[in-house]
């Protein structure tokens, strides 16, 4: 891992409309980071220069405003505030994520990415986790600096794995990442508090003490892109996903050792802050809910998708007729009104099926969402209407302007801003309530991308490039033409799938790495599974041109897959004890999943030179 995949991948949230981007930042990290350590000093002094600029002024006066401005100097690269982005959640609730500061996330980054080894023997200590983080090789758009297994297996671990217990506890961190005490960080990389604390208090000259503790890195940083703050991380960047499953691995390791030390049988799965723990008695599982609490306190911790969301990923794969789309557009921004958290989904819909959108109708959709979320600085709601504006041509009316700028929202103020500039029928535009927030002092504020998008854009008359130039950092990132903002990004559409071999591929791996690691089943089925495994690989698929010999793989394949079925169901029965049993049950179950997607490929294969199987476009 590297600080610029952190930085190209894993740094804007992923609910940003695709015309947010940070590779051109990850592209030239190095350079600007060789420079801000090199020429920060220069830098400095030069500014402090500035105090001569009075006139005649007295050496007292020279004196007193070069310290002064020294302060402003470093305290520019030492300090900053998080921009933030309110996204709904179903109900009434709201998450607020966080856009750091490109400083300082530039230099989380750094400790992070330099120090991952170390990071990931934290992650294997936990038994519980199913969410640890994996790096990921996939390149595209939505591809993240790091990924990890989906609910679907954690479900599955669970209820697979649970036979034994009578006893289910289900539980939550509250407020996970906001409730995350910074200098925790420090004590979990160290290998305990009491540890650390130990090391700390150790004198200076110590031969023992350790001085160099990359946790007091991530802390300090962590601090610095929080104006100080040392409650909560930002919600947003993969950096703090990856901090938040230190902390949870280190407290899932303390909460294994203290029910082994009572001697309490259990089984426990954890997604991000969601505990699934199962028990033979209700007296253990209250003495592990006990245990839990404690373990928090002591970290200084205090401790679901709407069904209308859900429905709106069947339409990923089923083509929407052309004769019906008046009525499904009236009801998904029908939809949206309701549930504006479904907004991403959407566009993601009215993208793929651009040719078919009535684009009056998307104009008093976008008008409604931003009327109804302006005064409440919904930024989710009015930064997608607004690029939903801007995607399709349309421009809004002024007053729409007006509401947005005065909210302030930064993601949404950008795109407004953008149309803006683009819009010949609009002259002589008022923006003195909007330009008190264009200053030097505000790129370390939760304004910084904000200002600095609008002046390095020229959006705005009459404002000075000198604000972003005044700042050392903003001025490396200006001299490098980084920006991150790009109207001609678009949101991919939905994609042509008419495959299915990458879902094979994947429960093959599964099935075979399963059989691999379990011992009752190494001896029985093995040699079948490693025969399906090469089979049904995807790049044994890649290497053919031929569709005939596609067929005739996928058809053998079947055939093997129906044979071991059998065999697995019959060894299955064989067996009393369920313990025994239940390897076999997960293989089977696996299997008939595997037979589902093969059928599928093989019916897919026939129909492949006779029609779509699914197609946004449509033939005009």
């Amino acid at each position: 891992m590297t600080p610029e995949d952190l930085i190209n991948k894993g740094f804007f949230p992923k609910e940003l409309p695709s015309c947010f981007f940070t590779e051109l930042l990850g592209a030239n990290f190095n350079s600007i980071s060789t420079e801000l350590t090199n020429n920060s000093s220069s830098a400095q002094l030069q500014f402090e220069n500035q105090a001569s600029n009075f006139t005649n002024p007295t050496p007292q006066q020279v004196h007193e405003e070069k310290i002064r401005l020294r302060q402003i100097f470093k305290n520019r690269l030492d300090y900053s505030e998080c921009a933030q982005f309110s996204i709904p959640k179903p109900g009434l609730a709201r998450n607020i994520i966080k856009i750091s500061n490109p400083l300082h996330q530039g230099k989380i980054s750094e400790v992070i990415a330099s120090n991952y080894t170390d990071i990931e023997s934290i992650f294997e200590k936990s038994t519980f986790s199913t969410t640890k983080p994996i790096i990921e090789q996939e390149v595209g758009q939505g591809k993240r600096a790091v990924k990890h297994d989906n609910y679907g297996h954690f479900k599955e671990s669970c209820v697979v794995n649970s036979f034994k217990f009578s006893i289910q506890l289900k539980t939550d961190i509250s407020k996970f990442y906001p409730s995350i005490y910074t200098h925790s960080i420090p004590w979990v990389t160290f290998g305990g508090k009491k540890k650390y604390k130990r090391n700390r208090a150790l004198n200076q000259n110590d031969s023992q003490k350790v001085t160099s503790i990359y946790g007091d890195d991530i802390d300090n940083r962590l601090m610095w892109c929080q104006n100080q703050q040392t409650m909560g991380i930002p919600i947003g960047p993969d950096t703090s996903f990856i901090v938040a499953e230190v902390i949870a691995c280190h407290i899932d390791e303390l909460l294994e050792k203290r029910l082994k030390t009572k001697k309490i049988d259990h089984l426990v799965f954890r997604y991000y802050d969601d505990y699934a723990m199962y028990f033979h008695s209700e007296l253990d599982a209250q003495i592990a809910l006990t245990e839990l609490k404690s373990i928090l306190n002591e970290y200084e911790k205090y401790p679901n998708e709407s069904v209308l969301r859900l429905a709106l990923n069947k339409f990923n794969f089923v083509r929407v007729e052309k004769h019906n789309w008046d009525f499904f557009e009236s009801l998904i921004f029908r939809l949206c009104l309701t549930d504006s958290g479904s907004l991403q989904k959407i566009a993601k819909l009215l993208i793929s099926y651009k040719g078919l959108v009535n684009k009056n109708q998307l104009k008093s959709f976008c008008s409604e969402l931003i009327h109804r979320h302006c005064e409440k600085k919904n930024d989710y709601e009015l930064t997608w209407s607004l690029w939903l504006l801007n995607e399709f041509n349309i421009q809004p009316k002024k007053e729409i302007f007006e509401m947005v700028l005065e909210s302030k929202c930064t993601c949404a103020c950008i795109i407004a801003l953008d149309l803006l500039s683009r819009n010949n029928s609009i002259k002589n535009f008022d923006y003195s309530l909007f330009s008190s927030v264009l200053s030097t002092k505000n790129l370390n504020t939760k304004s910084w991308l904000l200002v600095y998008e609008t002046v390095f854009k020229g959006w705005v008359p009459s404002v000075q490039s000198t604000i972003i130039l005044d700042h050392f950092y903003f001025g490396l990132l200006n001299s490098k033409s980084v920006h991150f903002y790009d109207s001609s990004r678009k949101l991919e559409p939905l994609k042509t799938n008419r495959s299915n071999l990458e879902k094979i591929d994947r429960k093959v791996q599964q099935i075979f790495d399963y059989v691999s690691k379990n011992k009752n089943l190494k001896g029985e089925i093995e040699s079948e599974v490693n025969n399906l495994h090469s089979n049904l690989n995807l790049l044994s698929f890649k290497q053919i041109t031929d569709r005939k010999k596609v067929q005739d793989k996928l058809t053998e394949s079947d055939s093997q897959i129906k044979n071991l079925l059998d065999k697995v169901s019959s060894m299955q029965k064989d067996l009393k004890k369920f313990e025994k049993r239940k390897p076999f049950f997960v293989v089977e179950r696996r299997l008939e999943e595997l037979e589902v997607l093969t059928s599928k490929e093989i019916e897919t294969e026939t129909k492949q030179d006779k029609e779509l199987l699914y197609d946004p476009k449509y033939d005009e």
